[in-house]
């Protein structure tokens, strides 16, 4: 319903920050954070407390924006890609457009409101099923908890949940879903809640994403979590997936009108 209507993604921007990061740096990399990257976040952004100077690894900090959706994580990484903010939008907006998310438009790595930040539900759907495709992504949004031990600057452990509640009983435990595999919350005043998920039941893989729902605390009235779940369940309830063709199959085995010594054509799917 409504997927090319233009909205406003928040932190499920972080799905596009993630797998551009993947395609582009070593997992055990130490990254330096710096003033550029820390600055901007202040307490209106969701944030995993990275202090200017602070080390940690590529895989730390991924965990740290796709897991726990911290904004400063989503900066760090989005230097250490680009060598700026500015230029890693740009390649942001260059990498939607090549998986088809022709409809989008990326101001920041992390989804903090901008007028100018936004997509549409055909073209998250585009990016979420490409970055599924990528084992390390697929691990990282299936973790309900993450630790990250002590660092140059930080000396206490940071325990980090997952904000998606099919996956982690942080917040509440009535959402859970044992099929859910991902993968991103997003909520800004602007963008209200939104979830992209993913669930796998039996091989049957089903992505849903709402957008704009007005959650209510976590229970019964966080309708991002309680509508992906029905959609999922109708999802499973009415269909199936079979396989109609292999590629070993023999569609049809024709003879061809006229040909010398019954000379046959068979046809199998591509």
């Amino acid at each position: 319903q409504n997927i090319y209507q233009k909205l406003y993604p928040a932190s499920t921007t972080k799905i596009l920050t993630g797998i551009i990061a993947l395609e582009n740096l070593d997992l055990s990399k130490v990254v330096t954070a710096t003033n550029e990257a820390i600055d901007p976040i202040d307490n209106k952004h969701s944030n995993m407390g990275i202090r200017v100077g602070e080390e940690l690894t590529v895989e730390q900090l991924l965990y740290g924006m796709l897991v726990h959706s911290a904004n400063d994580a989503a900066n760090v990484l989005a230097i250490e890609v680009s060598g700026s903010l500015d230029q890693f939008a740009a390649l942001m907006n260059k990498r939607a457009s090549e998986l088809g998310a022709e409809n989008s438009h990326f101001t920041n790595a992390h989804g903090f409101h901008d007028d100018n930040h936004y997509t549409t539900v055909s073209d998250l759907a585009k990016i979420a099923c490409y970055a599924m495709q990528n084992e390390k992504f697929r691990e990282i949004v299936s973790t309900s908890r993450y630790q990250i031990p002590p660092t140059n600057k930080y000396d206490q452990i940071r325990y980090l949940a997952n904000t998606n509640m099919l996956i982690s009983n942080n917040r509440s435990s009535m959402h859970l879903y044992k099929y859910a595999i991902g993968i991103k919350t997003g909520h800004t005043d602007e963008s209200g809640s939104c979830l992209v998920a993913a669930a796998d039941k039996n091989g049957t893989k089903l992505l849903s994403i709402v957008m704009k729902c007005q959650n209510d605390g976590y229970n019964e009235k966080a309708y991002s979590f309680v509508d992906t779940r029905a959609l999922f369940e109708y999802g499973y309830n009415h269909f199936t997936r079979i396989v109609v063709a292999s590629k070993e199959d023999i569609v049809s085995n024709l003879k061809v009108k006229e040909a010398k010594g019954g000379t046959k054509v068979s046809l199998s799917p591509a």
